[in-house]
């Protein structure tokens, strides 16, 4: 990670000034991690609240990526490199991608370190429960943009039940529905 934020510096990439925090030109902000959990938590109650959460989460990645690609004119490749070394430079935990197949259009990725866990330690989940819809929208709007075509996520796999690591798959509606039954509730 420290060679990427490096990178970031030396290229002008990064920077901090007049009470702006920008990366590749586009400001972001740093937040307490809290605020995020409770938006995952609250969301498990409220399906109309969830569903926004994963949407907001899509497009705003997807726009993310429009203006990396305009400005820095990297391929969707180089695009998907860039947002693995994002999201671990932001402090979501390691990520990584066990397969990503451009032909057919399908991801998936393991997530370790995730801070959710503490969070949610003593917060009861069903097993085959979806719980970061946050970050399924995050990927499904990073899938959609190297993919150039509508793609959702769902998670498969959370450390919160008790796993090692959270799985997200990033595939078309029609295959998430068609290879994982319990897809069908989150894309009614």
């Amino acid at each position: 990670m420290l060679p990427f934020v490096a990178k970031l510096l030396m290229g002008g990439q990064l920077s901090f000034e007049k009470g702006n925090l920008s990366i590749f030109g586009e400001r972001v902000l740093i937040i307490p991690l809290e605020l995020i959990l409770i938006l995952v938590r609250e969301s498990l109650k409220d399906k109309k609240l969830a569903k926004y959460v994963y949407e907001s989460s899509k497009q705003s990645v997807i726009g993310f990526c429009t203006d990396i690609q305009k400005r820095l004119k990297v391929t969707q490749k180089e695009t998907l490199d860039i947002l693995i070394n994002l999201t671990e430079m932001n402090g979501y935990g390691e990520i990584t991608p066990i397969k990503v197949d451009y032909k057919n259009k399908v991801a998936i990725y393991h997530l370790k370190g995730l801070p959710s866990k503490a969070f949610f330690g003593k917060m009861k989940v069903k097993k085959n429960t979806t719980v970061d819809v946050y970050w399924c929208g995050l990927v499904a709007g990073g899938m959609s943009f190297v993919f150039s075509e509508d793609i959702d996520c769902i998670e498969t796999r959370c450390i919160i039940t008790g796993k090692d690591s959270c799985e997200i798959v990033a595939a078309r509606k029609e295959f998430l529905k068609k290879i994982y039954p319990k897809a069908k509730k989150y894309f009614a």
